[in-house]
């Protein structure tokens, strides 16, 4: 495995705990960087019209998109520590919070040279869900450059 990090996305579901302790296994043991990734959809309300994947907000807005967002940041915060007192890392973990479409905003972290990998988890879903909510584990697995893990 070449140097670098490996990249492990966490929506704070089961399967992306799963994907984390994985992760952290693999990184443990090939001595690589973890970087732990939440990605924060866009509040409604943003001036969604200009941006890649803009469709996923279905054209909702909000009253306040600004406390929103501080809202979701904070939100996201409590759940990462949460997430890492339940895991208890014996290493230190790059912890990464951004904002926008999530498949994209995985893709467009896994670009970067140093990412060796990336770990995450995989929901099942039926196939209305999947026709209303694109799959990001599927679009990540058919347009990552890097290994990707799928953890149930």
């Amino acid at each position: 495995m070449k140097p670098g990090y490996i990249l492990c996305p966490s929506d704070f579901s089961e399967e992306s705990f799963n994907a984390l302790s994985y992760a952290l296994e693999m990184a443990e043991r090939y001595r690589l960087k973890l970087r732990l990734l939440h990605v924060i959809s866009r509040p409604y309300g943003d001036d969604i019209t200009t941006e890649i994947h803009h469709e996923d907000n279905f054209g909702i807005v909000a009253a306040n998109s600004a406390e929103q967002e501080q809202h979701l940041q904070a939100y996201a915060h409590v759940k990462i520590r949460e997430l890492l007192e339940k895991v208890h890392p014996s290493q230190e973990i790059d912890i990464h919070i951004d904002k926008g479409n999530t498949a994209s905003q995985i893709l467009l972290e896994s670009s970067f040279e140093d990412v060796s990998m990336i770990v995450m988890g995989s929901h099942h879903h039926a196939p209305l869900t999947h026709w209303l909510h694109p799959n990001v584990t599927a679009q990540v697995l058919n347009k990552a450059r890097c290994p990707v893990l799928v953890v149930k």
